[in-house]
């Protein structure tokens, strides 16, 4: 069976990845359960990606309870970072290309670019 949990910073073991929620309580975490579906397709890594996405959510939501714009930014980090992450430990193209067109980086993804010098 194929899983994933979804915490802030990660934490895995097998097939399946852990995500911590950046939270002053104890670290949360989903499971994500992904064995349904094919992750090397386009259909199948947005729907885990929706997958970890919620599951994020719902691990940082005590982040995002308030409406103070330091507990928003506090909550969009963690998701931020927790789908990050997530996606780092799936660890497959298609996933990892379908964050990165939503601008999530993975955690350990390496940044690639061209440089140009001006003169």
């Amino acid at each position: 069976m194929k899983s994933l949990t979804t915490l802030a910073a990660i934490a895995a073991c097998g097939l399946c990845t852990s995500v911590w929620a950046d939270t002053i309580l104890e670290p949360r975490s989903v499971t994500v359960h992904f064995d349904d579906l094919d992750i090397n397709s386009a259909p199948g890594a947005a729907t885990l990606y929706n997958r970890i996405r919620a599951a994020a959510a719902f691990v940082c939501n005590d982040l995002g309870t308030s409406r103070s714009l330091a507990y928003l930014a506090r909550y969009k980090t963690c998701v931020h970072g927790a789908v990050g992450g997530a996606v780092a430990r799936v660890n497959r193209p298609a996933v990892t290309e379908y964050a990165v067109a939503r601008g999530t980086v993975p955690a350990d993804l390496p940044i690639r670019g061209k440089f140009v010098r001006n003169n």
